[in-house]
């Protein structure tokens, strides 16, 4: 199977994830939480796993600025 097909595939089902994730937290019915809240708090979950990712990804970041970077994201979750 091609990269980019598997790519596609991955990312149409990650899309069609959000969107019933979207939808159960914005519901009356389930949660109640405003969307523009709940856009909120999704963006936050994405900032956060992307910066842990390359945090533990560059190998060519010091040390200072890996301990930086785990700073400011405790900041940022606190």
């Amino acid at each position: 199977m091609p990269t980019w097909l598997m790519y596609g595939l991955i990312s149409s089902v990650f899309w069609g994830t959000y969107a019933v994730i979207s939808k159960v937290v914005t519901s009356e019915k389930y949660l109640k939480v405003q969307s523009a809240n709940a856009s909120l708090l999704m963006l936050a979950g994405i900032m956060i796993v992307f910066f842990l990712f390359f945090l533990f990804k560059a190998k060519e970041l010091s040390s200072l600025m890996k301990v930086s970077g785990f700073v400011i994201l405790a900041i940022m979750i606190a």
